[in-house]
């Protein structure tokens, strides 16, 4: 049961992002499966940069402008990765002039099909050990996990380098204040 865990953890969070609640839910989990499968966003990436990063990696397969053995399979994908950065970036950033919004509820809808096609394309472009990795033990999850547990651990690193400063503060005012015998 323990080491299931992460998988049943990662997939009711991915359970839970694509009930209907907008974009912004999808984007995290389609950021969080790149993480998984060894494509993580950078903190000061654009939405745009990184599906376009997404896009070119071999995770997500061929571009779409590129010929590949998958086909449609790849380009299913690739769509995806676009449909769901358009939706997002209308989301948080509204809609571009003159191009009428999609309704909420056709993008709650669209997500989590699109969510699966993306997945699907990172699991047909994945080794076998990138895919266990990324059911069994996702490092979306494990990150989360690490930071999580090892804060207690630098909460006490950080009272003990405290304690030590002011010791060796003691320590230095006690000793310049001796005076030594000549």
């Amino acid at each position: 049961m323990l080491v299931a865990s992460p998988r049943l953890v990662r997939s009711g969070i991915r359970a839970r992002r694509l009930r209907p609640g907008g974009p912004v839910l999808a984007w995290a989990e389609l950021q969080d499966l790149a993480t998984d499968y060894g494509v993580p966003p950078v903190p000061s990436e654009t939405p745009r940069h990184f599906a376009a990063r997404l896009s070119n990696s071999a995770v997500l397969g061929a571009p779409v402008a590129a010929a590949s053995p998958s086909g449609a399979d790849d380009d299913a994908g690739q769509h995806a990765v676009a449909s769901l950065t358009g939706d997002f970036e209308r989301q948080r950033y509204g809609p571009p002039a003159g191009v009428p919004a999609d309704t909420a509820a056709e993008q709650a809808n669209a997500a989590p099909i699109r969510i699966a096609a993306v997945r699907a394309a990172f699991r047909r472009n994945a080794t076998w050990f990138e895919a266990f990795r990324a059911d069994w033990f996702p490092p979306s999850l494990m990150s989360r996990w690490f930071q999580l547990l090892s804060t207690p651990f630098r909460w006490l690193g950080g009272i003990s380098a405290a304690v030590a400063r002011r010791a060796a503060g003691s320590w230095q005012r006690l000793f310049s204040s001796i005076r030594w015998p000549r």
